[in-house]
């Protein structure tokens, strides 16, 4: 709006509802560079004392037009975006004419008809509302808003706008009932870009961390599913929701139990593309396991007891994955250190030569662990488990999980 031709506000407003589209995205295109980051009383004076007139003309073109791709869609959420942030007169304001209605609206429309910029601002706005206090939180809340930023933060290709769906969900961790956020999160898991997933993950560690409890059907399924990711950074986050939610003790059989029965599965059909999906499980996880013992000790009885170790002797045994098998023993090595007996049941079950190969010491002999995933590893590894692929692929290695015999394998600090 290009304030310096106007003596008052009268023909300033005058002017704008004179113009069509062109001239009016013009006065808002200057209006939107000349006020970025003006408090309340300077945007008052800006324009002649009568902000609020002016706000009410450009929330009413924008009720009027968004529905239409092809408007200024993205200009009229910026000039929003600077009045909400000048004061919360403004998003009062906004909200008594229900904006934010239309602007969440944005959010259900098709993908494809609406830009990227137009869903950046969108979220953006949401946010800068949002931050603004609970009683603005609630207004959202009740819009249906969390469904729909958690679908935009899946879906989104622009990193700033997932930045904003992250911290607009965050939001409503701590007054809000999380279990909207749940439920938001493990909808969305499944068809989220990785950057989006990590993101998700970073969501669920913070609800973990607030409700050690939480965890379980769907949303661990969601976990586990971040968890078996090829990338490595979200398998990261995964983990760092198991390590929150574990330090509460209820949950450790639920967790342990989903983690043994990945473990436990068998490749049944040749096909790549299940084959690469299989090793990444396998690999994940014996990775979640490792981190979980190596964290908290105290969950390595309810490992031995559900049968992992059997299950990370079948991993080793998926001769088609290096990654995978590294894993495992990395994990069972964790285990018989802190555990008494089960390594020379192991060296029993499956003799020697194998078990010496696998978890002698460090300096006493080569072990998988300590090699490199290069030719002569891999033909190295291979000399040695081709005699014994069968026995680890179906070993019945079997923990005792009653008795005496359970109860002399791990110490008194277990």
């Amino acid at each position: 709006m290009k304030i310096a031709h106007h003596s008052t506000l009268g023909s300033l407003l005058e002017e704008w509802d004179q113009n069509a589209f062109s001239g009016r995205r013009k006065m808002l295109t200057h209006f939107v560079q000349q006020t970025q980051g003006m408090t309340e009383s300077q945007l008052e004076k800006y324009f002649f004392h009568g902000a609020s007139l002016v706000l009410t003309r450009i929330s009413a073109w924008f009720r009027l037009s968004y529905l239409n791709v092809k408007n200024a869609i993205p200009l009229q959420l910026k000039a929003f975006k600077i009045f909400c942030a000048a004061g919360q007169k403004y998003i009062i304001e906004l909200l008594e004419v229900g904006v934010h209605l239309s602007v969440i609206d944005i959010l259900s429309m098709p993908i494809e008809t609406v830009s990227e910029e137009s869903i950046q601002e969108v979220v953006e706005l949401l946010l800068c509302i949002c931050e603004a206090g609970t009683v603005y939180r609630d207004v959202l809340y009740k819009c249906n808003v969390l469904l729909r930023v958690g679908k935009c933060l899946s879906i989104t290709k622009y990193s700033k706008t997932r930045q904003s769906c992250f911290e607009f969900l965050l939001q409503y961790l701590e007054e809000f009932s999380s279990e909207d956020v749940k439920i938001c999160i493990s909808k969305q898991i499944p068809t989220s870009t990785h950057p989006a997933q990590v993101l998700q993950g970073r969501i669920l560690k913070e609800l973990a961390q607030r409700e050690r409890t939480w965890i379980g059907g769907d949303l661990l399924d969601s976990v586990l599913q971040l968890l078996k990711n090829p990338d490595l950074q979200v398998q990261h986050e995964a983990l760092e929701v198991l390590i929150a939610v574990a330090q509460s003790e209820l949950v450790h059989q639920n967790v342990v139990q989903q983690l043994v029965s990945i473990l436990h599965l068998e490749m049944t059909e040749k096909n790549q593309d299940l084959e690469v999906t299989f090793n990444i499980q396998q690999e994940a996880a014996s990775r979640g396991v490792y981190t979980l013992c190596k964290r908290y000790p105290n969950m390595i009885p309810t490992f031995v007891r559900s049968q992992v170790i059997r299950g990370l002797f079948r991993t080793i045994g998926n001769v088609t994955d290096f990654g995978a098998q590294v894993q495992a023993v990395t994990a069972l090595r964790e285990i018989f250190d802190n555990t008494y007996s089960i390594l020379g049941e192991a060296r029993e079950h499956f003799g020697s030569q194998l078990i010496d190969f696998l978890f002698k010491a460090q300096g006493e002999t080569r072990n998988i662990a300590d090699l490199k995933p290069s030719k002569e590893a891999r033909a190295l590894l291979d000399s040695i488990l081709s005699e014994n692929i069968s026995i680890l692929r179906r070993n019945d290695f079997t923990i005792c999980e009653e008795g005496e015999c359970g109860v002399s394998y791990f110490g008194t600090s277990l």
